[in-house]
């Protein structure tokens, strides 16, 4: 399967400013208060030794080369995968996320997951050719400086699959395009986390091309599932560059149609700053 991101090349832009219930509606996301307390705290912890200039562990990473996508933890009724999610799932070079940490009480998998907004959430790995589960593991791009430079075809990208409800739109059955942006955030923030070992980073520039309506369900029918696949194209010292697509389901060169198109510079913080970024979340923890 191949990208449209193969080939795209980051454009400088103006920066941009940005920034519980139906549990049983997204896969394998438990946010009930408990459980809440405990992702803050993770990753409040996660922020902490990112300011120590500690690597991150393996496991709180939390991909797996399983050849299933992850269910409901309480055998709540998720809708199916869509058939292209499956088939993605179910490929050699794919490893799946089943449950990304630090998300409970947040915006995207949290406020907005429900009937009718965000009814499931899939996030998956495409390693590079030749490149096995165990492997991009333990070959994580370096820490401190993000690397001028480093290999993006050494790198994995990601695709998030978002089942979005009626609720979703600006237009009525149109997606909201400040949704859309989020949802390239998102994709692309959690790529840069996941290639890049250690530390914490943020988002400091993010630019969309908005292509063509992104369609939601009429009345009774079925939910569309999106696709957002997100590619490292460069970096230099601190600084990482991504390029992102959005369809409608297949990927573009499978005949997929482009919704938006996105590209956005993330930073990794300086240890000073991660730590205090990891005392604001920990005091949003009492």
């Amino acid at each position: 399967e191949t990208s449209t991101l193969a080939t795209a090349t980051p454009v400088a832009r103006r920066p941009a400013t940005h920034e519980p219930d139906a549990m049983s509606a997204v896969a394998n996301v438990d946010v009930s208060s408990d459980a809440a307390a405990r992702e803050r705290e993770g990753l409040a912890a996660a922020l902490a030794s990112a300011g120590a200039g500690e690597a991150e562990s393996r496991e709180s990473r939390g991909w797996r080369s399983a050849r299933t996508l992850p269910s409901l933890a309480d055998g709540g009724a998720a809708p199916p995968p869509a058939p292209w999610v499956r088939a993605l799932s179910e490929r050699d070079d794919v490893d799946v996320m089943p449950n990304p940490p630090g998300t409970a009480g947040s915006l995207m998998w949290d406020t907005l997951v429900g009937a009718g907004r965000f009814e499931r959430i899939d996030v998956l790995r495409i390693r590079p050719a030749e490149r096995t589960s165990a492997s991009m593991e333990e070959d994580k791009a370096p820490e401190g400086e993000a690397g001028d430079g480093v290999g993006a075809a050494s790198l994995p990208s990601v695709v998030f699959a978002w089942r979005c409800g009626a609720r979703m739109r600006g237009w009525p059955g149109i997606l909201h395009g400040g949704a859309t942006a989020a949802m390239f955030d998102e994709a692309m923030g959690c790529l840069v986390h996941h290639a890049f070992a250690g530390g914490a980073f943020f988002t400091v520039n993010l630019s969309v091309d908005y292509r063509s309506p992104g369609k939601l369900a009429g009345r009774g029918g079925t939910s569309p599932t999106l696709r957002v696949e997100a590619r490292v194209v460069g970096s230099e010292r601190r600084k990482v560059m991504v390029a992102a697509v959005m369809t409608d389901g297949e990927a573009a060169a499978d005949g997929g149609t482009v919704i938006a198109e996105a590209n956005a510079v993330f930073l990794r913080m300086r240890p000073e700053v991660a730590a205090a970024v990891g005392k604001i979340a920990a005091a949003a923890t009492d």
